[in-house]
């Protein structure tokens, strides 16, 4: 029962590894990302100074969307007075990047205002379903906007605040990209809002500034996430070299907790007292004890002889070689042992026959 025990907790390790190591592969690439695109639509972002940068954002961004893996899915949100999500589309083949570059081409910087509190609100949201219905998968959160948060004239009590937008969203592994298209000091602001994030929801907050380039903006965002990309998938392979090994080492343990129950005395032993001139002769069968050593002596033995004139027993104890088990002498100090049929020695053949003090025995082995 205890080895049956031990095997049984040995194979919930080995199946506690093996579904290790299909979480750990796939969280890898294999499980595409979900990336939710978040555009600021609002006139402001036309840019600084009477240079229009949206051509530019939207130019850049078609690169990013060609850099796009198989089985990312991509969302786009856009807002200014009002949150607009558009259907999510899962990266297959090139008609899926035309439906996405499609999206971006009839997008307009026409919003008259920046509701950026409800902007955040649908963008968590969004996040956490995705998270519910895949675990596995990584959301990337990507917000491209000039930074001013202006909401419509109804909604003026209802200001940007990221502590009160994440509150339901505490601990996430999401990946947030803040690029800020706005004015370059508005980066103090950006960094402000970097570091809340970092303390209520995300880790995983990555501050970009695009202002003067947004080309070069969305080119860093690719670039920092390839190399996450790349970070997990060399995690993921250490997890599974580790797990591997476990799987190794808990089947090993198996084996030779199988083997180890196996290794049992098996056969009969048969003794009487030579010194006596018409012994009785006893036979005892081995096999029945269903142990890898037994104890043969006078008393608090496996085997009783009362009249065994060494006080101190002597024990059979199963030993392997060349895949079978036999049994071996292991004799007290002080004690010997005299064969009859051949020369002494410590491991039992079939048919051997053994004095020890005044007792002569002869094992058979089971056939």
């Amino acid at each position: 029962m205890r080895v049956n025990r031990m095997c049984r907790a040995a194979l919930l390790i080995c199946m506690w590894s093996i579904a290790f190591m299909d979480v750990s592969c796939k969280k890898s690439s294999g499980e595409g990302r979900d990336i939710i695109l978040v555009l600021d639509t609002s006139r402001s972002m036309i840019g600084q100074g009477g240079k229009n940068i949206f051509s530019e954002v939207k130019n850049s961004l078609r690169k990013f969307v060609e850099d796009l893996k198989r089985d990312d899915t991509f969302t786009m949100v856009t807002f200014d007075e009002t949150v607009v999500v558009r259907p999510t589309v899962t990266r297959g083949d090139d008609n899926d990047k035309e439906i996405i570059n499609s999206m971006l081409s009839v997008t307009k910087a026409e919003g008259m205002w920046t509701y950026t509190m409800e902007m955040l609100r649908n963008v968590f949201k969004i996040a956490h379903e995705m998270e519910l219905q895949n675990p596995a998968r990584k959301q990337i959160i990507i917000l491209l906007t000039d930074g001013l948060d202006d909401p419509p004239p109804a909604k003026r009590r209802d200001r940007f605040n990221i502590r009160e937008a994440a509150k339901d969203y505490v601990g996430k592994e999401w990946y947030i990209y803040l690029v800020n298209f706005g004015d370059i000091k508005n980066n103090a602001r950006f960094k402000e809002v970097q570091t809340e994030i970092a303390k209520t929801m995300t880790k995983h907050v990555t501050l970009i500034e695009g202002g003067t380039s947004p080309q070069k903006a969305v080119a860093e965002v690719q670039q920092t996430i390839a190399q996450q990309r790349e970070s997990e998938r060399a995690i993921s392979w250490r997890s599974l070299v580790s797990a591997i090994v476990v799987i190794a080492i808990v089947l090993l343990v198996c084996a030779a907790i199988v083997m180890v129950s196996k290794r049992k005395i098996t056969g009969s032993l048969e003794y009487y007292n030579y010194t006596l001139l018409d012994p009785y002769v006893n036979t005892i069968n081995l096999s029945r004890f269903g142990r890898k050593e037994i104890v043969i002596g006078r008393s608090g033995a496996d085997v009783n002889i009362r009249d065994f004139d060494s006080r101190k027993p002597f024990v059979l104890k199963a030993t392997r070689v060349k895949g079978k088990i036999v049994p071996r002498l292991v004799l007290p100090q002080g004690v010997g042992v005299e064969f009859v049929n051949r020369e002494a020695g410590e491991l039992l053949q079939d048919g051997d026959m053994f004095k020890i003090t005044n007792y002569c025995f002869k094992y058979t082995a089971t056939s």
